[in-house]
């Protein structure tokens, strides 16, 4: 349970890290990022997994960039570096602090139409990002999109990366 907490609280100083202070807390969060990895009983595996979390997780801001929903300062048509980092360090929890999001519909509905939106729109409130859309509209493309891709994170196969505990195999 303690490693859970660690790892929910890590990627939280990630977020508000990466939010507040963009590219200067990239190695910080990078180095959270090192850490998860050498700590895992698989850590080749966490890695694949989570290389995937972050090439969809960036595909979907960067479609989002050029749809108009979402503008980085200093970034046209590619999510800045912060942004990436924060997918790699959102990565983390889907094993772990999140994993129950695997075994539960609900929960992961719940997140992606709640939780995820208003990650998005307090990060446009306290760092360098901007919301194309008005409030509803925006709310509402973020909460699909989320919906989206918590399903698709929940179905990316993973061996041996998830605590039984709280995820058991079917």
């Amino acid at each position: 349970m303690v490693k859970l907490i660690v790892n929910a609280m890590a990627f939280n100083a990630c977020w508000f890290g990466l939010v507040l202070l963009g590219n200067t807390a990239v190695p910080f969060a990078l180095a959270w990022v090192v850490i998860h990895i050498a700590l895992q009983r698989e850590s080749l595996q966490e890695l694949r997994y989570m290389a995937s979390v972050v090439a969809v997780g960036a595909a979907s801001d960067s479609l989002l960039i050029a749809s108009g929903v979402l503008t980085f300062e200093g970034a046209a048509f590619w999510l800045p570096l912060w942004m990436i980092t924060l997918w790699f360090s959102f990565s983390t929890t889907l094993n772990h602090s999140l994993a129950i999001l695997r075994r539960s519909r609900l929960l992961r509905t719940l997140v992606a139409f709640t939780g995820a939106p208003s990650s998005y729109l307090l990060g446009s409130q306290l760092g360098n990002v901007e919301l194309g859309l008005g409030l509803p509209a925006t709310f509402a493309v973020f909460a699909v999109t989320w919906f989206i891709l918590l399903e698709i994170f929940s179905r990316i196969p993973i061996q041996n990366a998830t605590p039984p505990e709280l995820c058991p195999e079917s």
